[in-house]
């Protein structure tokens, strides 16, 4: 049953702005770029895949970047273009869309670029992104953090993640990984429920089917048929739930993005239109979508750039610029181009 919009969107939208401080904290890094901030970052952790020479299909690279590049530069236009309240908070629905989106065509360019064929479907995308960057251990907040059935994974030394803290406390200082860790936590035990309830139905229908062929049993025996009986749906036991906790992966930020996809696009879909409380929420969340893909997208072009390598990416970078950015529009790729250099 959908929640209370003005509740749902107050958690999501801190949520939302504590992954957004994580990829660029505009305070405490006023007068520098965030991508020249991000590329110290993301060079610096020796983070990024070296090729291996396996043949890459270079095609599907640049197709699932063009994808990428124009599911962003949509985003970025609605950012520029609305600014009518009413618009805006009908527009970050969208929003919420194009940057999971963002992030399901990268992470598909990177795992083509290592040489492996593009996936198909949103569950081996999303494994696939846990792999790349918060599988192993790595700092590089918020890509590689992830919560698992241990707990909190790749925290920073000296933070200890508090997934009790109430999702709507303020998103400040240690309190912005707590809300991030408790924004995983969440979606993880929205997908174990859910393993849960899978097991509960498999396991009514185990008990009926074998009903039946007892019953086609005692009927091959000359019985007379009984009436079929109710099946209650059975409760799983404690060491059933240990074994689905244990099977499930840990989830990473954009199995969060994922599930505010689905809760704009199904569950709440008024989330975003009829939850904020003031004219400036709509467009603090409106930024923090914009932040969150344009900073995931270089940390992929980065990696994509090292395996395909600087020439053939920049090229194909400088053609999309041509092709789709007029010369008065900078923002998106154009606003990176010269650090991907």
């Amino acid at each position: 049953m959908p929640s209370d919009p003005a509740e749902s969107f107050r958690t999501h939208s801190n949520y939302i702005q504590a992954f957004r401080l994580l990829v660029h904290d505009p305070i405490s890094s006023l007068r520098q770029n965030i991508y020249a901030l991000l590329r110290g970052r993301i060079l610096d952790g020796n983070t990024l895949p070296q090729s291996s020479g396996a043949i890459i299909d270079l095609d599907q690279v640049r197709s699932s970047l063009h994808s990428a590049w124009g599911t962003e530069t949509l985003l970025s236009m609605t950012c520029r273009i609305i600014d009518e309240e009413e618009l805006l908070r009908l527009s970050n629905n969208w929003s919420a869309i194009q940057v999971y989106y963002v992030f399901y065509h990268c992470t598909q360019a990177l795992h083509v670029a290592k040489g492996h064929p593009r996936p198909e479907s949103h569950p081996s995308t999303q494994q696939l992104f846990y792999d790349y960057w918060a599988a192993r251990p790595m700092c590089l907040p918020p890509w590689s953090l992830a919560f698992g059935v241990d707990g909190a994974k790749n925290a920073p030394p000296g933070i200890t993640a508090d997934v009790c803290v109430h999702a709507w406390t303020g998103c400040a200082g240690d309190n912005i990984w707590n809300l991030v860790f408790k924004a995983l936590m969440t979606t993880r035990r929205e997908r174990l429920d859910e393993k849960y309830r899978e097991l509960r139905q498999l396991k009514k229908r185990l008990k009926r089917r074998a009903w039946k062929r007892q019953e086609d049993g005692r009927i091959a025996r000359g019985r007379k048929p009984r009436p079929e009986p109710k099946f209650p749906l059975p409760r799983l036991t404690e060491q059933e739930k240990e074994q689905a906790d244990n099977r499930l992966r840990p989830f990473s930020i954009m199995d969060y993005l994922y599930r505010v996809r689905i809760k704009t696009n199904y569950e709440d879909s008024n989330m975003f239109s009829d939850g904020p409380e003031d004219n400036n929420s709509s467009r603090h969340i409106r930024s923090a979508f914009c932040i969150i893909a344009s900073g995931t997208l270089f940390l992929h072009e980065l990696a994509i750039r090292n395996l395909v390598g600087r020439e053939i990416f920049l090229a194909w970078a400088d053609e999309w610029i041509r092709k789709n950015m007029p010369l008065n529009l900078n923002y998106g790729l154009v606003t990176r181009r010269q650090y991907l250099a």
